[in-house]
């Protein structure tokens, strides 16, 4: 008795459009992904230079880059995540499957973005800069 041939099973165009769909947002959640990063490290920067005022009036500035930027950091990535599951899902991914492309898109994405905005900021963001009076 021969088995038969294996059949090629090929995607059905709604899987096939779920996910065009997760990889069109996995690619548009890296530009979100740079501005988030971007935004943090200006607002990291931001808080850095005005720290020295800060002192001399005082008061401290010291935490506003966390609130200011990292919470919207913390959105993106929590948003990017919850957007990517489903779209995983509805292309046929399992559960476990769909958390693990959902993961390693948003990592992938975010890692595009901080490097994308260290590039274009011309130094290493999240140093603190050495200022020589």
């Amino acid at each position: 008795m021969t088995t038969p041939a294996p059949v090629p099973v090929t995607p059905s165009s709604s899987s096939r459009g779920a996910l065009v769909l997760f990889w069109v947002l996995a690619v548009a959640g890296a530009a979100v992904m740079f501005v988030a990063w971007g935004w943090m490290a200006t607002s990291w920067i931001d808080e850095i230079l005005e720290e020295p005022r800060a002192r001399a009036a005082g008061t401290t500035v010291q935490g506003t880059a966390m609130v200011v930027g990292g919470v919207p950091l913390v959105i993106a990535h929590l948003l990017g995540f919850t957007v990517l599951v489903p779209a995983a899902r509805s292309a046929g991914a399992s559960r476990g499957r769909a958390f693990g492309y959902a993961g390693a898109a948003v990592g992938v994405a975010s890692l595009i973005g901080v490097l994308t905005a260290q590039f274009l900021m011309g130094s290493q963001p999240f140093v603190e800069p050495v200022f020589i009076p």
